[in-house]
């Protein structure tokens, strides 16, 4: 194997097109993430970490190290070492390299924007699948075949992961990636060397800004997706404003907008099944029932049917589709009735705008009370917090704030944090509860059977991050578990 890799690597290193059979090999920058065979590239600045990351690389089975020429080399006993020009300018592009250009093999659709980005690519993977083209999801479900996705750390993963991943998808007959790009993923340029051929802009509103500091670089950030490609397309939310925008200032060879005056539009009126749906689009029109309660679902899907239509789907063939479609896990999720028990919904709404939104749509379809479970993450956007809590107020009848993922902080402070946003005399009906499943259990305990229990913020979450641990924690299993209790 070593004559091989070394064989691989100097080709790799080299200006000459790589050529050599690179099966059993893989490149990795996170040294967690390390599989036996694997390149490593060790791209911390830090000696101390760099040495440390090596070692359990090497322990990991890591065959090669890749390292700043301007660095001292780190020791590494029993592998091959290779000093490397420019190395953190230079990984994506050896990624590229290493896997033989994945994404040119294959129709990537990046999908950005505040609240949205999971259902459209969830939707754009089960469409395609549907339709008979075998498609990739990458997001913050995880990544693979929806049916069977793989745990994922982030949204959009580093660099040289992306291409990893693309290739692996790549090589087991996927041709098309649904991918979820974060404003974090395009402003540190995770995605520069990934082919986009669809982009997809859901809307703008806060979040992030303790990393983009404003509203605009925020802004920006989710315009490098429609700017630094020639793409084939882009389908654009024609209600949001920056949507506008970006519709003009987009290098796409076509632009669909989506929205209630837009290229794709739609009529909805609530039926027992959820919506029945008239959508009107430049290839026709198509009537429907969608299993969702909300409108901005039902832009969701307005949205992944522009894609898939855009990328030459039938209209017909999308109808069937949308007949026979799977609900995205932890968006708008309603847990199965119990009797003389309210019901509940799991939703990761996790923005003001996004709590606002589903609240709204509970709202009419609720004959009694609506209740609403509501935290804030630790070690982010601060200024957030309020307006969350605010939002939560101002949709429910009773609120509980509670923790999401504190991380490093404490839970006490970021409760803190929210209540500045809510005037205790107008909203006397505000509980706290640092304990999620006490708040869980407190809230669906306080609900008679004909109000409506909204636990927002975490989602299709499994896991919540106290201290630097992840923390086994489901609101969809803990809120079911409640409900049965006393059954």
């Amino acid at each position: 194997m070593m004559p091989n890799i070394d064989r691989v690597l100097k080709s790799l290193l080299s200006d000459s097109p790589l050529v050599t059979d690179l099966a059993g090999f893989g490149l990795c920058e996170n040294s967690a993430m390390v599989q036996k065979g694997d390149v490593f590239i060790a791209s911390a600045t830090d000696l101390g970490q760099r040495q440390a990351h090596v070692e359990q690389a090497l322990a990991a089975g890591a065959v090669a190290i890749l390292y700043d020429q301007d660095a001292n080399a780190p020791k590494a006993q029993g592998a091959l070492m290779y000093a490397v020009e420019n190395l953190a300018q230079r990984k994506s592009a050896l990624a590229v390299k290493f896997y033989a250009a994945p994404s040119a093999q294959v129709d990537c659709v990046g999908i950005t924007g505040t609240n949205g980005k999971t259902s459209i690519g969830f939707h754009v993977a089960n469409f395609s699948d549907l339709l008979g083209v075998p498609c990739g999801y990458c997001g913050t479900l995880g990544w693979g075949r929806v049916e069977a996705l793989a745990e994922a750390a982030l949204t959009t993963p580093n660099a040289v992961e992306m291409q990893r991943r693309i290739a692996n998808l790549r090589d087991n007959k996927i041709t098309r990636l649904a991918l979820e790009v974060s404003s974090h993923a395009l402003a540190q340029s995770r995605i520069d060397d990934v082919q986009i051929d669809v982009a997809v802009f859901t809307n703008l509103t806060r979040d992030h800004l303790d990393f983009h500091k404003t509203m605009e670089d925020y802004g920006k950030a989710k315009s490098r997706l429609f700017t630094h490609w020639p793409l084939k397309l882009a389908v654009i939310n024609g209600d949001d404003d920056f949507g506008r925008s970006l519709a003009v200032t987009a290098r796409a060879q076509e632009v669909i907008s989506y929205g209630k005056g837009g290229d794709v539009s739609w009529r909805a009126s609530p039926v027992s099944k959820g919506m029945q749906v008239k959508f009107a689009t430049p290839w026709g029109k198509l009537d429907c029932v969608l299993p969702v309660v909300a409108d901005f679902a039902i832009a969701n899907i307005a949205a992944s049917m522009a894609v898939m239509m855009g990328m030459g789907h039938k209209l017909s063939d999308l109808s069937d589709a949308l007949n026979r479609m799977s609900v995205v896990p932890g968006r708008m999720q309603v847990l199965g009735s119990v009797a003389r028990k309210p019901q509940v919904v799991v939703d990761y709404a996790h923005t003001p705008d996004a709590v606002h939104k589903v609240l709204a749509a509970i709202r009419p379809k609720c004959r009694g009370k609506v209740i609403c479970v509501v935290g804030c993450g630790g070690d982010r956007d601060r200024g957030k917090r309020p307006e969350m809590a605010k939002q939560a107020c101002a949709g429910s009848d009773a609120t509980w704030l509670t923790s999401d993922n504190p991380r490093g902080e404490n839970p006490e402070s970021i409760i803190q944090d929210m209540l500045s946003g809510v005037d205790a005399v107008a909203n006397s009906n505000v509980y706290t509860e640092v304990d999620r499943g006490k708040a869980i259990q407190g809230a669906i305990e306080s609900a008679g059977s004909d109000d409506v229990v909204l636990i927002a913020g975490k989602g299709h979450e499994d896991t919540q991050e106290i201290c630097g641990q992840r923390i086994r924690f489901s609101d969809v299993e803990y809120a079911e578990k409640i409900l049965r209790s006393g059954n």
